[in-house]
């Protein structure tokens, strides 16, 4: 019960003789009260332990509470969210798409949205939410605040443009020389029937070069499909790392011939023993020797270098061609990356060389990294293989 009530007539010491007034029953007031605060309790109890990003938002986009999903997701503390807004935080090319949508909301025409935007990080990364956002109205219909959930989908995004470079690569590396085997058994056809040894030996190359180039891309698909699934079987032993370069060497001399690049060994010594992978050093460096010959310009020459000392096993194979740029250090190790990603490019290759090969070299606990040599004074890249050599 509330009492509201004064005084009418008071004696000669001050004291009330006659009180006036009334009494209203505010219970069901208070229920509603109690049930009021309960909810908010719920609700911001759901929202600080829920598993995504959840916020709370003014009219004009000011952050009024956050959960530490959305912190986290954002890369903020909450107390800087609450120092900012959406706005300010939301991707450029996204901003009128997101601003467009809450609009709506404000308009009456939808009760809530579902986009896909990206978000930008204090340091610049760029990451990815499927955002839901819902307006909060009064009783009278007033606009109040919105409630906003959002989702990681940052590494989604990532497969997605993988698989995009993927179908785009593999349509241009299986279609080119498809085209060219058929095309010259079509001509082989045609030369057989006028007797020209020299032309079918000619259009037989043709075809090998182009079921070789099938069988590296498909090797490396499978490779890579290994890597991805962390299924690499490896089997370290104690072998001759001159002999394994030596045998690199000899397999990479058809293509190495074929892009007039000649190739050489540089080692203080004959016999040299180390704890590795044989077969996936062999690849690695198979890999590293045919990029040198597709980079490097006509007539030049790559090499393999070789130094040890008590701690590691250093590999260098060093080609003549333009260098690779210092801010794509990183990239050529990422799969399906081309520095130059046209159909019209001038190198073959799925992308993936680099990729399995640092996946390999770490198998056996080393690393394969760049080596600074700067623009146009050609490419160096780096194993390094821990371990004592055997005595």
């Amino acid at each position: 019960m509330r009492t509201d009530a004064e005084a009418t007539e008071w004696d000669a010491e001050g004291n009330a003789l006659n009180l006036v007034g009334t009494q209203r029953d505010i219970t069901d007031r208070k229920r509603a009260e109690l049930a009021l605060q309960g909810s908010e309790g719920q609700f911001r109890s759901l929202m600080n332990n829920a598993p995504i990003g959840t916020a709370l938002a003014s009219l004009e986009g000011k952050w009024l509470a956050t959960n530490s999903a959305m912190a986290a997701f954002l890369g903020y503390s909450e107390e800087e969210l609450k120092c900012t807004d959406f706005q300010s935080i939301t991707h450029e090319d996204d901003l009128e798409k997101c601003m467009s949508c809450a609009k709506k909301l404000l308009d009456g025409e939808d009760d809530a949205f579902e986009i896909e935007k990206r978000y930008v990080r204090p340091a610049g990364e760029v990451v990815w939410g499927h955002l839901c956002v819902v307006l909060v109205r009064s009783e009278s219909g007033q606009p109040l605040h919105y409630i906003a959930q959002v989702l990681d989908i940052t590494e989604s995004k990532k497969l997605d443009f993988l698989r995009n470079e993927f179908m785009s690569i593999i349509a241009h590396e299986l279609r080119t020389p498809v085209t060219a085997i058929v095309g010259a058994l079509d001509m082989l056809d045609l030369a057989c029937s006028h007797g020209s040894i020299e032309k079918v030996q000619k259009l037989v190359k043709i075809a090998k070069r182009g079921g070789d180039r099938l069988r590296t891309a498909l090797e490396d698909l499978l490779d890579f499909e290994q890597v991805s699934g962390g299924i690499f079987s490896l089997n370290l032993t104690e072998a001759n790392i001159v002999d394994i370069i030596t045998t690199a060497l000899l397999k990479s001399q058809p293509l190495m011939d074929q892009h007039k690049v000649s190739a050489s060994l540089i080692s203080e010594e004959s016999e040299l023993h180390w704890e590795c992978d044989p077969v996936l050093l062999d690849k690695t460096l198979r890999h590293l020797l045919s990029n040198a010959a597709k980079f490097s310009p006509e007539n030049s020459e790559a090499c393999v270098i070789v130094t040890r000392d008590t701690r590691q096993l250093t590999i260098r194979v060093k080609d003549s061609g333009p260098g690779i740029p210092e801010s794509n250090y990183e990239k050529v190790f990422q799969p399906f990356w081309q520095q130059d990603p046209s159909d019209t490019r001038a190198q073959q290759g799925v992308g993936l060389g680099l990729t399995i090969s640092r996946q390999a070299i770490r198998k056996m606990g080393g690393e394969l990294s760049i080596q600074a040599c700067g623009e146009g004074t050609g490419a160096e890249f780096l194993i390094t293989l821990p371990g004592c050599p055997s005595q």
